[in-house]
């Protein structure tokens, strides 16, 4: 990573670790929680609400539900 020097072991790792140096954040699709990454949210909406996240809502929160 620029930003901190972290070593990741994909170019996809390095994308979803980027959102931890931005403002931008992603919306529960359940509730008003924000999130850094969608393995956060994907964890939170799991353990609180007990749904699985389904790709194409992962897909539309992602283009349109950012804070």
């Amino acid at each position: 990573c620029t930003e901190c020097g972290k070593k990741l072991g994909s170019k996809r790792a390095l994308q979803h670790h980027m959102w931890i140096h931005t403002d931008e954040k992603l919306k529960c699709l359940y509730c008003n929680t924000y999130y850094h990454s969608l393995s956060a949210r994907e964890s939170h909406v799991h353990s609180v609400h007990d749904k699985e996240v389904n790709s194409d809502e992962v897909k539309y929160d992602c283009e349109n539900q950012t804070a």
